[in-house]
């Protein structure tokens, strides 16, 4: 499969690394890609592992590590890391991200409150 990876084109791998049923060792394959599309792509993934994660957010290229900064599906240890960037659109980005989450939270669990704890309508037959 390695073999396979290396001799992919840009689109093939990009489309690759966005699948969502793509496992997460071809994912840490595809995070080394020369294109930084490919890198954001996995990177994007929700199967891509913490510790590729990790490595995506140490990435030289400031646009890959922006766009893991941007994404709430990453792991919130690698979210901190970015939040301390040196480039201070990324570490911005970074801190928008972990606000946007913490603020989603109380407003989902007020959500799922309402919904699982709503009584069901009774027939009147």
């Amino acid at each position: 499969m390695a073999t396979i990876v290396r001799t992919w084109g840009n689109a093939n791998a990009k489309y690759v690394a966005s699948n969502a049923s793509t496992s997460a060792s071809i994912l840490d394959r595809l995070s080394k890609h020369g294109n930084v599309q490919v890198r954001i792509a996995v990177g994007d993934n929700e199967n891509t592992s913490r510790n590729t994660s990790m490595q995506l957010a140490q990435d030289d290229n400031p646009d890959l590590r922006y766009a893991m900064a941007e994404n709430h599906h990453i792991h919130k240890d690698v979210l901190d890391f970015l939040a301390k960037d040196l480039n201070p659109f990324v570490a911005n980005r970074a801190q928008k991200t972990i606000l946007r989450l913490k603020q989603a939270v109380p407003l989902l669990a007020e959500a799922l409150k309402k919904v699982v704890c709503k009584k069901p309508k009774e027939d009147k037959a």
